[in-house]
């Protein structure tokens, strides 16, 4: 009797300490993870990885991207009439001048006016210029800022070459001329630092003949070997080239320009 009674009581109390108890637990603490996030240092791997290497760059044209024919100079008469009123919005021009450059940027005569329209001496500096002539127009001018609604100066200076009514061409093609050019200077991807190479130029000559004649180095790329390469290249060009003609069908000379190594100017 006594031990039942004891048993009893022993489930009693713990019953009755289970209950007391239940809606007064604390939450369970969980025990943070030793493991801490990994943190990758970037610029390590970015080490490991080799850098790729940059393409040479090489196109062929006339000097510049603008170009514009004889027979659309002798119909010039303004500024206008080569970079349209409408490109150049409501603008008041102090100074216009026409600048004939050699094969190195340098001047070789220019003629200023003011306004728009050409004067005299300017018109006639455009009619004698021949096939493959470089020039550059710069316009002073005075515009009204959309931001302050107050006049401001500012300028702009297209440069052009004239080229021939019908261009030389390459028979092959230019994709083909490029890489004829491309695969024999692979050799210099490995002996030159590329970031170090500068924008080389060679110019040369198709004659009426449809021959390659007065190449020559317009600006270095800064490795002489490398320049030597190039003028030797398009000295021996293979293929053919179909001569450019005037207005009248007549073949006449045109000059171009070579352009490798690092982009630029």
């Amino acid at each position: 009797m006594k031990k039942s009674t004891l048993i009893l009581f022993s489930l009693i109390t713990t019953t009755a300490f289970a209950y007391l108890n239940w809606g007064n637990s604390a939450p369970v603490k969980q025990e943070k993870s030793s493991c801490a996030p990994v943190c990758f240092d970037t610029h390590y791997f970015k080490k490991l990885i080799p850098k790729p290497k940059k393409e040479l760059f090489y196109d062929f044209g006339p000097r510049f991207i603008m170009t514009i024919t004889k027979d659309e100079l002798n119909k010039v008469l303004s500024f206008h009439d080569i970079i349209s009123e409408k490109e150049m919005g409501s603008v008041s021009y102090s100074s216009v001048s026409i600048t004939l450059l050699d094969d190195h940027y340098n001047t070789i005569i220019k003629e200023t006016g003011r306004g728009a329209v050409f004067t005299p001496a300017q018109l006639a500096l455009l009619q004698s210029l021949d096939y493959s002539s470089d020039l550059v127009i710069r316009a002073d001018f005075q515009i009204k800022s959309w931001v302050t609604n107050e006049f401001q100066s500012d300028y702009t200076t297209p440069h052009f070459t004239v080229v021939p009514e019908k261009e030389a061409v390459y028979i092959d093609g230019k994709e083909r001329l490029l890489s004829y050019v491309t695969n024999n200077t692979k050799e210099f991807l490995s002996i030159v630092d590329q970031d170090k190479v500068q924008s080389g130029k060679v110019r040369f000559t198709i004659t009426q003949d449809g021959k390659i004649s007065d190449v020559s180095l317009e600006s270095s790329s800064g490795y002489p070997t490398y320049d030597l390469k190039i003028i030797e290249l398009v000295t021996n060009m293979p293929g053919i080239w179909v001569p450019a003609t005037n207005s009248k069908g007549e073949k006449v000379e045109q000059r171009f320009v070579l352009s490798f190594g690092n982009m630029g100017c």
